[in-house]
């Protein structure tokens, strides 16, 4: 079988899309992440070791959730792919509240608490404004037009919150898996991935991370009318891109 590559966003629901993507998958691929790959290491030696990697040509499906350090020059004809982004206001507005819950390895508990300050002092929307999340999506503006029609499919946060039965299929399909076919066990822990019933799930990653969402668009509930203006001006390329990918049905969450 062809290596599948989820090629992500992060704070995406990336990890509940990653454990469906498991386990519909089942037993039939090896399963590789760029955060093994990379073995820990950060920065540039991260970007060098992701950069060089080879991915398996068959029989394996890759977690990449570095996009910004995808081989894009590698011939990509050979693979499948599942892509998974959300609208980059939000992503910046989810950044903000991980600041506060996601582990910092390395950092000592004064330097993380000074962190904290800084991000207190600074506030939500002064947060926004000040940091632009471009990399990964600039990334995948360069990858998606190399992609073969038949081999890749578009699985937004919108729709796997909105339409999740619709975003199974697309995965689905992907992996060549027969939906009827699944275990009970299967269909139970694909189950409590929907949004509705993340609340109950033991897995779901506002567990430990408090600040995750279930639903786009929180960029508008949580920001000034004036700072989505300034920031829908300043993603507006990332924004057109997404919404030509899109579900005609969610297009108009990238207005």
């Amino acid at each position: 079988m062809q290596t599948v590559i989820f090629l992500t966003t992060r704070t995406s629901a990336t990890g509940s899309m990653w454990r469906t993507i498991r386990t519909l998958a089942g037993k039939s691929y090896n399963f590789v992440t760029s955060d093994s790959i990379s073995q820990g290491y950060l920065g540039e030696q991260r970007k060098d070791v992701l950069e060089k990697y080879e991915i398996p040509k068959n029989d394996t499906i890759v977690f990449w959730n570095a996009t910004e350090f995808f081989n894009d020059q590698q011939d990509l004809s050979g693979f499948k792919f599942i892509v998974n982004a959300r609208d980059p206001r939000d992503l910046v507005v989810n950044r903000y509240w991980w600041e506060f819950s996601h582990p910092k390895p390395g950092k000592t508990p004064e330097q993380i608490e000074a962190r904290h300050q800084e991000m207190r002092e600074l506030g939500l929307e002064g947060y926004v404004l000040r940091n632009r999340y471009t990399a990964d999506f600039d990334s995948l503006r360069k990858i998606v037009p190399q992609l073969n029609g038949s081999d890749w499919t578009f699985v937004g946060y919108a729709l796997y919150c909105l339409h999740f039965d619709d975003a199974i299929s697309k995965i689905a399909s992907i992996l060549n898996v027969d939906l009827t076919k699944l275990t009970a066990k299967q269909r139970e822990l694909i189950d409590a991935e929907r949004a509705e019933n993340l609340l109950t799930n033991a897995r779901w990653v506002h567990k430990d991370w408090p600040g995750a969402d279930r639903a786009p668009g929180r960029h508008k509930q949580e920001l000034s009318p004036a700072t989505v203006e300034k920031l829908t001006k300043r993603y507006e390329a990332i924004l057109e891109f997404l919404k030509g990918i899109e579900d005609p049905r969610l297009r108009h969450y990238y207005d």
